[in-house]
């Protein structure tokens, strides 16, 4: 990665939620009409490039109100030393016929 005229071998934490986010959303199937709605993300360590994660997800909601289903996605990045890199949540919201 370049930044201010030098090579930087970190990865910013938003691209390491922005995957891991789009890992989640991918294996759950959203349809379409869903909106993120909000988010709660906590850093522990830095990655970097060419480091190895493993994320996993949970459900830690899933509610109805009116015509739109919530749901709150728990998740966590380990390194390979199983160490947390980042952990927070997600939530999603999507009409509540899909």
């Amino acid at each position: 990665l370049w930044k201010g005229g030098r090579v930087v071998d970190m990865l910013s934490p938003m691209m390491v939620a922005a995957f891991g986010l789009r890992c989640v959303l991918a294996d759950l199937e959203i349809p379409d009409g869903a909106l993120h709605a909000g988010q709660e993300l906590e850093f522990m360590r830095a990655v970097h490039v060419g480091d190895a994660l493993t994320y996993s997800a949970r459900i830690g909601q899933n509610s109805v109100r009116g015509d739109w289903r919530f749901m709150a996605i728990d998740l966590i990045a380990h390194d390979l030393g199983e160490r947390i890199v980042m952990s927070g949540k997600t939530t999603i919201m999507m009409p509540n016929d899909a």
